[in-house]
């Protein structure tokens, strides 16, 4: 049997599912400057903030 043919593109880069997001301009770039400042990834904060909400109790 041969292997199935593959798909044009970017093959995947992570374990997790690709989410996006609309955010304004602003906001992402000033929350990307801070991240760069503390020496973290933004996909990192966003994932580490999305976490912690979906942790709160109701």
């Amino acid at each position: 049997m041969s292997e199935a043919p593959r798909r044009p593109g970017r093959p995947a880069t992570g374990l997790t599912p690709l989410l996006n997001v609309r955010v304004s301009k602003a906001v992402q770039d000033a929350a990307r400057a801070r991240a760069k400042q503390r020496g973290e990834r933004f996909a990192e904060v966003v994932t580490r903030l999305l976490e912690e909400y979906a942790e709160q109790p109701d």
